[in-house]
């Protein structure tokens, strides 16, 4: 039968013991140094302003995997990390950062900018209607607009940026029993004032100058049938923000004649619907 003395028991036990204390230790430290700390998500950006009413926007977001801009002017949202974005006048604006975890959650920061650098175009036309009210002058007449078929001028959101719809009607009296009308339709897109000359290629009713973009000429229309077709529009927007635009228009028409047009303040009515 083995034997065996109390203090080699004592000894072998405490070694054991030791060895477990020093093993364990060693597996907390290895696990420590793999240990990686999760990295907060935020989302932040600063801004700097540009010439001309230009505001540049650095994304300063961490850990997030996607991105959705709000300018705080009725644009269409942009989706790029930084961004640059041009305002068509002065005034405060509420810009929005939103973006999402690879989870799914969503973050969001809203500041509040100020543009005050934007510069007005000196307008020179003469206007011959009152305001909100589009005039014409052409072989049918010189006349102010009847009405608008769509109580005013749309706006709507679109990626390439701010559309607009015009659909104008014009009578030789203003005896609203009086059938002789004409009417036109244009729809277009800019980004800033200034001045744009829209040419068809062939018979298309798309056209794009200095990023603008004419999405429907439409024809002339006298008395409810279709009169000539546009061939050219010379468009000069004075001034266009989300409440009113300002300008002038010279229409070439395929018989060769031209109608002059001008409008100062004409309403405008924001909708997310798909226009003309």
């Amino acid at each position: 039968m083995l034997k065996f003395d109390s203090k080699d028991l004592k000894l072998t036990i405490t070694l054991f013991a030791t060895s477990i204390f020093f093993f364990a230790c060693e597996i907390k430290k290895e696990r420590a140094d793999n240990f990686v700390p999760p990295v907060e998500s935020f989302v932040d950006f600063k801004f700097e302003y540009k010439d001309n009413g230009t505001v540049n926007f650095l994304n300063l977001s961490k850990n997030v995997a996607s991105f959705d801009w709000e300018f705080g002017d009725f644009t269409f949202n942009g989706n790029t990390r930084d961004t640059s974005h041009a305002y068509l006048s002065n005034g405060e604006y509420k810009v929005k950062l939103k973006a999402k975890k690879a989870s799914g959650d969503s973050l969001f920061v809203e500041k509040v900018i100020q543009v005050s650098n934007k510069k007005s175009m000196t307008d020179t036309v003469k206007y011959a209607c009152k305001e909100n009210v589009f005039h014409l002058k052409s072989d049918f007449g010189d006349l102010c607009s009847a009405y608008s078929e769509f109580g005013s001028v749309l706006l709507r959101k679109n990626k390439l940026g701010r559309e607009y719809a015009f659909w104008f009607a014009f009578r030789r009296t203003a005896d609203w029993f009086d059938q002789e009308e004409l009417s036109f339709v244009i729809n277009f897109i800019i980004n800033a004032e200034g001045n744009y000359e829209f040419v068809p290629p062939g018979h298309e009713h798309q056209f794009t100058v200095n990023n603008a973009w004419l999405l429907y000429t439409g024809e002339v229309y006298q008395n409810g049938f279709k009169y000539v077709d546009i061939q050219k529009i010379q468009l000069t927007i004075i001034h266009a923000s989300e409440e009113s635009i300002s300008g002038s228009i010279v229409i070439s028409l395929d018989d060769g004649k031209k109608y002059y047009g001008n409008f100062k303040n004409l309403k405008v009515e924001k909708t997310d619907q798909k226009l003309l």
